[in-house]
Order: C-alpha cells, then sequence, then structure tokens
C-alpha cells in the first residue's frame, strides 16, 4: 500500500469510527432519556414516601441520614459506576469470607422500599452500568450458588436482611 492509499484508509477508519461513535452516543442518549421518562413516577414517590418518612417518621439518627443520602443522590449518574466497581470488591469478599458483623441499622419496611425506589432511580441515571450492576449480582449470585447451594445463598439473604439464623452442621442437624 502506498503512501496515498494509507492517508486514505486512515482517513476512511477515523470517520467510520466517529460515525459509529455519535450513532452510538444518540441511542445511548435516546435510552437515557427513555429510561428517565419511566422512572419519574418511581423518583417522584421516592421523594413522597422520603420526605414523609423524614417528617413523620420514627427513624433513629442513621436510619434519617441512610434516606437523606437517598434522595440528595438518586439522580447520580456516578452512583452505579461505583456499585459496579464496589460490587466486584464485595462479591469476591462475599464468596471468600462471607458475611460478618451487623448492618448499621434495623431496616423497617419503608426503608426497603425507599431502597428499592433509590435503586430504580439510580439505573435510570446511568442504564449502562446499571446493566453492568446487574450482570455482577448474576455472576456472583451463580457463584454463591454453586458454592453452597440454595442454603448458602438463602442464608446470606437472611443475614443480609438483619434476621437471626443459626448456622448448623451436617452433624448437628441430624443428630
Amino acid at each position: 500500500m502506498n503512501g496515498e492509499a494509507l492517508v486514505w484508509h486512515i482517513m476512511f477508519s477515523v470517520l467510520a469510527w466517529t460515525v459509529l461513535a455519535s450513532i452510538v452516543l444518540i441511542i445511548y442518549a435516546f435510552v437515557l432519556r427513555r429510561f428517565d421518562w419511566m422512572a419519574r413516577p418511581l423518583r417522584m414517590a421516592l421523594v413522597r414516601r422520603g420526605e414523609d418518612l423524614l417528617t413523620y417518621g420514627d427513624l433513629d439518627a442513621k436510619q434519617s441520614a441512610f434516606v437523606e443520602w437517598c434522595l440528595d443522590h438518586a439522580f447520580n449518574p456516578w452512583i452505579m459506576v461505583l456499585s459496579s466497581v464496589l460490587g466486584v470488591v464485595s462479591g469476591f469478599r462475599l464468596i471468600l469470607v462471607g458475611t460478618h458483623g451487623k448492618p448499621p441499622f434495623t431496616e423497617t419496611d419503608d426503608l426497603k422500599t425507599i431502597s428499592l425506589l433509590f435503586w430504580v432511580s439510580a439505573f435510570a441515571a446511568n442504564p449502562f452500568f446499571g446493566f453492568v450492576v446487574g450482570l455482577e449480582f448474576l455472576l456472583f449470585g451463580s457463584i454463591l450458588f454453586l458454592k453452597g447451594g440454595v442454603p448458602l445463598v438463602v442464608r446470606l439473604a437472611v443475614e443480609a436482611t438483619n434476621i437471626k439464623v443459626p448456622h448448623y452442621h451436617h452433624k448437628t442437624r441430624h443428630a
């Protein structure tokens, strides 16, 4: 290939990649706008429930701080980016070490609803990394399932909801 043909090849490649990147960005902007539109009623429910809890709820200081944090960061697209990075660290820790300690506060049904609405809002703010976080949950959940079967996954889920679970060994279970 002579020099002039190489220059034309490079120019065409740069142009093609620029057009492709532009098309991808336009599609992502459309998807982002659509998710924002679909999440709007849930975001409004998050604001209503959060403000009601802060105003009328019987929350301790940590619970109030959690609700305020969720309300302050519900539209932040960086939450899913951070969650995708910390999800890998937490997943490996969960697989290698397991859970230790207790949650920082007791979750009520209202706080679980706030958490769910917050994560839907955060997903809508950054759906690309939201899908990455979802894939991490599937990957680490599958590994935990293969590692310990249903009892391990159920025990970890129950421990995460702050319910005391006895740790039975195979010998003591059938004694």
